[in-house]
């Protein structure tokens, strides 16, 4: 049985407006093996040299605000309030408002770019590794609501479903038995995936240097960006590849129209000129 954990942790604070600094989002996987401490992980070639010799998996998404990013980014989720307020109202459920200092829109931003980071690494798992049967997420304590922490945990838990169906997306490129083969190579699922956080405590000792390698690659290539130093040119020198993406514009483009379309044919309702 393969084993996968996935250490995660970000760098600065989530954007909503055109002057904000970037922010990053940091995961590391490891295949089986967890990674033992090592002294001064904190100097940027002996990171590197630490993840080139631990089997390091680093992905590291990145949000990085432009002008007009604010009108797009509040204009998008009021878009989604409206719909899902919509929905709830029809349904006769309540729904929870974003408060007035948009920290709903700052954990949307969070959690977009915690998982596409995810996705990202197990994409580099299923095309170049063996299967992978487990998966166990260790993520760095989040201030959010109760019931924000248990979405999260309910789209990471069923990320399995979420990578299928990216994968579904390349049928156009790939042939149908590479495909099929690479699909097939995702033999986790919500049943052997677990999430644990820092703040639980009971958490284990031996999760902790995992975790503290994730916050220093976040803080690192956070840096960069602000043009402190290259650390992306330092671990691209000890062998990582295809490790940073840029999903500023995936932040800010406007709801998919076909989630508009499939909401107005499932409400009855006509869209929101906003």
């Amino acid at each position: 049985m393969s084993i996968l954990y996935i250490f995660a942790d970000e760098s600065g604070t989530m954007p909503i407006n055109d002057r904000d600094d970037p922010f990053v989002a940091a995961t590391i996987g490891f295949l089986d093996n967890l990674p033992p401490p090592v002294p001064r992980s904190n100097d940027n070639d002996e990171l590197a040299s630490i993840l080139k010799t631990q089997k390091a998996l680093p992905v590291v998404t990145f949000v990085r605000p432009f002008p007009n990013y604010a009108k797009l980014v509040k204009t998008k989720y009021k878009k989604f309030e409206i719909m899902a307020r919509a929905k709830c109202l029809l349904e006769g459920k309540t729904i929870q408002y974003p408060d007035k200092d948009n920290i709903n829109i700052r954990n949307d931003v969070w959690q977009q770019a915690i998982l596409q980071s995810i996705i990202r690494n197990l994409l580099n798992i299923v095309f170049d590794y063996s299967p992978c049967t487990k998966i166990k997420f260790i993520f760095d304590e989040k201030t959010m609501t109760q019931n924000r922490r248990i979405l999260f945990e309910k789209l990471t838990l069923n990320i399995d479903l979420m990578l299928r169906q990216y994968l579904e997306g390349f049928k156009d490129n790939y042939s149908e038995s590479l495909l099929s083969a690479i699909i097939n190579k995702i033999q986790f699922s919500r049943h052997s995936t677990s999430i644990i956080w820092s703040d639980n405590p009971n958490f284990p000792e031996n999760y902790a240097f995992g975790l503290k390698l994730a916050d220093r690659v976040a803080r690192k290539i956070y840096q960069t960006l602000k043009g402190e130093f290259d650390f992306i040119s330092i671990l691209k020198k000890v062998g990582c590849k295809d490790f940073s993406i840029d999903i500023t514009q995936q932040i800010a483009r406007p709801v998919d129209r076909k989630l508009i379309e499939n909401w107005k044919r499932e409400m009855g309702l006509p869209e929101s000129q906003i």
